[in-house]
């Protein structure tokens, strides 16, 4: 049954808890807040404000009989949690525990419900999950839970203080809270509510302990509200199906650590708003601004700003599908090494229409209607197509799915455009429309033909369909051209997203486009979609024809190569032959020779990285990623000639302690040879005075003087 809204009479699904047109919720109230249920149908959410200082009256009280109340650790719209400690059998333990308010634990339905969630989420073992301990009533029949006192603070109240975190700080903190989603959705259970203020912080040592609270509140809420009567969750982290009352799932709370990730890289919300409607119609409004644009310091991690706009996609379909998947990723813009060098993207442009793809399944679905209606078991009902638009699509789709052009199918194309009688239905004619003066070919006799025109091949004739299938080839590879353009486009305003739809929609019309297929592994590479990359990529390298240019056959390599070094597990000997491979075609490719160096460097081929780069240079090949990987050498080499010398001058110090001058002067010596020092002079020098060689230990020292003075 359908509904309007109250405020702007917009058409609702029923049960949608936010009107899609005017962004308030439908229980009739424009607040944000749900009204309370006037019936005992439906979960009563706590929007009315009740008295927090009551709160504190439960200070050194003892609750179920074994919890004493420490102090308020928090108060909250579902409820209050205190610092309490057991009282009875492992006494003196500190927990937190959190009483449900009235409204909720008085609700028949949300109790029971309330009581299963909490008893799975007590299975849930996790170091990144502040773990469920126990459950039941108090002493007022409140509900009531314990967990583990978790010591930090909340993310929220970080944030408060800090305004914004330093990426790497960001990405770790993340990264353990998909360590605990992993465990959580493994068990089937989704957060529903994740926000800074449900992950605790930990800082010591530089290092972060994180761990996500409330799982398992949020679900019951979910499973027993009364769904017209607003949404469960908190308007800044919800996606789109979360403020619609859609099907949820992992990926709803990928979508909210997505918005948390934004939040602490930039210290700003994707979607601000002081009201759920405000965050809902700018969510509808336009796509979230990229994280650069707020931050410019995360461009310097390739691939960051693609994978939070892909966590960020309204669809949910497009967004990360598992908290595995995300955490995958998003460990390796952490970790990655040095990415090839790019030109600088060519400002963005505005995306083409949207043009929806014809899939191989409805190609195959309008060859079947055909058969059917060849055979007589189906007919054509009134308005069924839309004329030549719907014909130019089937037209397209047949030459795609490989079915002929054969005279039954073009008579029923001709048919769709009122050009010749219909087809036969049961045995008999289906009946035309009466015939006009601008269709006087359907009734009576034929007018005499005009011989200019009977040169002309009909549209019947064998000559004619040859021509209408080219004629619809061409259509099929123009409309595939501008879709591979368009993603081109895409890739070089880095909308990698939009680069990856546009060669998906290129691919179902023509699966065996090597430029498609190239296409759409660079974007799923820069989404960090290494698998899905490389399988592109295999595609379009067997697509390959032998004619085919230098630039594809290295882009596709260098591409391969990339997706093998990035991959779960990393491949490096595979993406050193596919590097060679492509150095044949393009000896002076920066690209090519920065990927074949970080190939090498990985299998601790260091000898032969300095002597890619040693060729570079040669070539007068400039790229900052060979730089960068030669810089990371002499400071690893600069590293081992310290510790080797340090431990030389230490074993020369020894023997020369215990008068062994000649091992002293040679191990001096070779400490000096591997990184000069002012010691390893001196104990040489003295070394030769003790073997009565002072003419040696006077060169030596002018040595020493000639050296420190250049």
């Amino acid at each position: 049954m359908s509904e309007k809204c109250a405020h702007c009479g917009a058409v609702l699904a029923s049960g949608q808890p936010v009107c899609p047109e005017c962004g308030n919720t439908t229980g009739g109230a424009a607040a944000p807040r749900a009204r309370r249920p006037s019936s005992s149908q439906g979960t009563p959410l706590p929007a009315a404000p009740r008295d927090k200082q009551k709160d504190f009256a439960l200070v050194g009280k003892v609750i179920a009989g074994k919890y004493k109340v420490l102090e308020v650790l928090g108060q909250g719209g579902f409820g209050t949690v205190y610092r309490v400690e057991i009282t009875a059998g492992m006494v003196g333990e500190q927990l937190a525990l959190k009483i449900l308010p009235k409204e909720l634990s008085s609700h028949p339905a949300f109790r029971s419900q309330f009581l299963n969630e909490i008893r799975v989420a007590m299975r849930l073992v996790d170091r990144a999950i502040a773990q469920i301990r126990d459950v039941g009533v108090t002493e007022e029949d409140l509900l009531y839970y314990t967990m583990d006192l978790c010591p930090g603070v909340t993310l929220k109240q970080l944030l408060s203080t800090a305004k914004k975190l330093p990426i790497a700080r960001s990405i770790l903190i993340v990264l353990n809270v998909l360590r605990g989603l992993q465990t959580a959705h493994a068990s089937g259970i989704i957060h529903r509510d994740l926000k800074p203020a449900n992950i605790m912080v930990q800082s010591q040592g530089g290092k972060d302990t994180v761990r996500i609270l409330d799982f398992g509140i949020a679900t019951a809420i979910e499973s027993t509200r009364d769904r017209s009567r607003g949404f469960v969750g908190s308007p800044h982290y919800m996606p789109p199906e979360q403020f619609m009352g859609e099907q949820l799932g992992f990926y709803t709370d990928l979508y909210s650590l997505g918005v948390i990730l934004y939040e602490c890289i930039t210290g700003e919300k994707p979607y601000p708003g002081s009201s759920a409607q405000e965050v809902f119609q700018g969510i509808k409004a336009r796509a979230a601004p990229p994280l650069n644009t707020r931050a410019p310091e995360a461009a310097k991690l390739p691939g960051l700003v693609e994978l939070v706009g892909r966590a960020l996609e309204k669809n949910p379909t497009k967004r990360f599908q598992s908290a595995r998947e995300l955490f995958d990723a998003l460990h390796a813009v952490l970790t990655r090494s040095t990415t090839p060098g790019a030109a600088a993207p060519a400002p963005p442009q505005a995306p083409p229409p949207a043009e929806p793809p014809l899939t191989p399944e409805a190609a195959k679905a309008f060859a079947e209607r055909i058969r059917r209606r060849k055979s007589g078991q189906l007919s054509r009902s009134p308005g069924s197509y839309a004329g030549p638009v719907a014909l130019a699509t089937f037209v397209l789709g047949s030459v795609f799915a490989g079915i002929f052009f054969h005279r039954e199918i073009a008579t029923w194309w001709r048919s769709l455009d009122g050009r010749t009688q219909g087809p036969a239905v049961d045995g008999k004619q289906a009946p035309q429309p009466p015939a006009t003066a601008k269709d006087a070919t359907r009734a009576g006799p034929l007018p005499a033909e005009d011989p200019a025109k009977a040169a002309t091949p009909s549209k019947g004739s064998e000559k004619g369909i040859a021509e209408e299938k080219a004629a619809a080839v061409a259509d099929l590879q123009a409309r595939v051209d501008r879709l591979l353009g368009d993603a081109a486009r895409a890739l070089e305003a880095k909308d990698a997203t939009l680069a990856r739809e546009k060669a998906q929609s290129a691919l179902s019309l023509d699966p065996r486009s090597c430029e498609a297929h190239r296409l759409h592994g660079i974007a799923a590479l820069r989404l960090l979609d290494f698998k899905a990359a490389a399988a592109s990529l295999e595609s379009a390298r067997g697509l390959l024809g032998e004619n085919a240019g230098n630039m594809a056959r290295v882009s596709i390599l260098v591409g391969l190569a990339e997706a093998r070094l990035e991959g779960s597990p990393p491949a490096p000997p595979e993406a050193e032959a596919l590097a060679k491979e492509a150095l044949g075609a393009s000896p002076k490719s920066p690209e090519v020779l920065a990927v074949l160096a970080r190939a090498l460097e990985a299998q601790g081929k260091r000898d032969e990285v300095k002597k890619v780069i040693k060729a570079a240079r040669a070539g007068g090949v400039a790229s900052a990623a060979l730089e960068q990987i030669e810089k990371r050498l002499q400071a690893e080499d600069a590293g081992k000639a310290a510790q080797e010398a340090a431990a030389l001058l230490k074993e020369a110090r020894t023997v020369f302690e215990s008068s062994d001058h000649e091992k002293a002067r040679e191990l001096a010596g070779k400490s000096r040879s591997v990184l000069p020092s002012e010691e390893a002079y001196r104990i040489e020098a003295d070394s030769l005075l003790e073997l009565e060689q002072p003419a040696g230990a006077a060169a030596l020292l002018e040595q020493a003087l000639g050296t420190g003075s250049k």
